[in-house]
């Protein structure tokens, strides 16, 4: 109920708006819209919403909030293939998270992802095959085996692993993220879709 959640959202917005002790949640109310956002696809008003958090988590000097939205705008300007901000945003999302108490799994995992992901374009495959396996950990510890988000990992694991020559690795972690994906959300998933692109080309690459 997208709509709904779009209009509780807004709601909160305001009401926390003119209210001092409540920055934080404030802040919070527009990170979560702005997830709403991603939701849709609608990554460039996302965009904005995250930064404006960002700038009340920093005047807050709430690092976590920081990291957690830093880490937000680096996956959606690497979706957009935007690669200098994406690198900029990780930094800071790394920077943050050292200063910041322990986060929550979800949100270390959703870090490491994106580093992964920066780290597998530049050609670090190594890099980029440990740092989703810290990913895949830290989902695994919160949701179990069968999460949703563990699809995405090991899709990129297998991609990572495909790039140093080990394919039957590579197809068996794409099988896995199928096998994830299909359970959560079915084969007519868009997600599902693009690991079996994958999978196809790592079958045909071992058959070479």
């Amino acid at each position: 109920m997208f709509d709904k959640a779009r209009r509780c959202y807004e709601t909160a917005i305001e009401k926390l708006r003119s209210i001092p002790s409540a920055r934080a949640r404030y802040a919070a109310a527009i990170a979560n819209l702005a997830s709403l956002e991603v939701s849709l696809g609608d990554k460039d008003p996302a965009k904005g919403l995250y930064e404006k958090a960002g700038r009340i988590y920093e005047e807050l000097g709430n690092s976590a909030g920081v990291a957690i939205v830093s880490t937000n705008l680096a996956s959606i300007t690497f979706s957009q293939k935007d690669y200098k901000n994406a690198r900029r945003y990780l930094v800071r999302a790394l920077q943050e998270e050292q200063r910041a108490p322990a986060l929550r799994d979800d949100d270390m995992g959703a870090l490491y992802s994106v580093e992964s992901a920066l780290a597998f374009y530049d050609g670090r495959y190594a890099e980029a095959i440990s740092t989703v396996q810290q990913s895949i950990d830290r989902w695994t510890h919160a949701h179990g085996p069968s999460y949703l988000m563990l699809g995405l990992g090991y899709a990129l694991r297998a991609q990572a692993v495909a790039k140093t020559g080990d394919y039957a690795r590579a197809i068996s972690d794409a099988q896995h993220a199928l096998a994830i994906i299909e359970a959560a959300k079915g084969r007519n998933d868009s997600g599902y879709l693009r690991v079996e692109i994958v999978f196809r080309q790592r079958k045909r690459y071992r058959m070479d």
